[in-house]
């Protein structure tokens, strides 16, 4: 099977656009995600990709999307994300958590690494496959989700690599029958203190990190 990789204008791409999501505050409780998800449905219609936005309460804006895949008969695959962070207290970092500032190499901003980055990776890939034509393997079902923050992780989910640690935030979705895996396409360089920027001050991530996630995820769509 031949792989169309991903291009460098899908690369670049996924830079702004987790830029453009860090800068919606939608800290968990204080806020909801509305606005962001209004904008992710705005992001997919650019592409032509039709989408549903679901409320689960009122502000708690959930996005879903579906792509046809090249063999319809085998069983979506269903990739996730969270719109909500956690709080980030301004006076304890160097830039303003949600301002979406690039600096050394890094994208700086809470939710930078939970997880507006995979959020970005996802749409910014999605908007590629639309664009160039490209189909996944199966069906995708996109699922931009709300209110994440403040619950428990999956404690039946299978981690694989490029992970989170800890666990899958899949959350609800293993009650529906359905398998649940943590993977997260993101290439951090050794010295970055992970465990100390996930929830933690001064969040960051680096913009290579989020180019490699777009060459990942092309890749494990048209594989899966």
């Amino acid at each position: 099977m031949s792989i169309v990789p991903a291009s460098e204008q899908a690369q670049e791409e996924a830079v702004g656009l987790c830029a453009e999501l860090i800068r919606f505050d939608t800290s968990n409780p204080t806020s909801d995600e509305r606005a962001a998800a209004d904008w992710v449905v705005a992001r997919l219609a650019e592409a032509g990709i039709e989408s549903v936005l679901v409320e689960s309460a009122p502000g708690r804006a959930n996005v879903i999307a579906r792509i046809a895949g090249a063999d319809p008969s085998r069983g979506a695959l269903l990739v996730h994300g969270h719109l909500d962070v956690v709080p980030a207290d301004a006076s304890e970092w160097q830039v303003p958590p949600f301002s979406g500032e690039i600096r050394d190499g890094y994208l700086w901003g809470r939710g930078a690494i939970d997880m507006k980055d995979t959020v970005a990776v996802m749409l910014a890939t999605a908007r590629h496959f639309a664009r160039t034509g490209t189909r996944p393997a199966r069906d995708l079902v996109l699922a931009f989700l709300a209110d994440e923050a403040v619950r428990a992780e999956d404690p039946d989910g299978h981690p694989v690599p490029y992970c989170n640690p800890g666990g899958t935030d899949a959350k609800a979705f293993t009650h529906l029958g359905i398998r649940c895996f943590g993977f997260k396409g993101l290439k951090l360089p050794h010295d970055l203190d992970y465990g100390r920027l996930f929830h933690g001050v001064d969040e960051r991530v680096p913009l290579e990190g989020l180019r490699f996630g777009v060459r990942v995820m092309t890749r494990l769509w048209q594989s899966c």
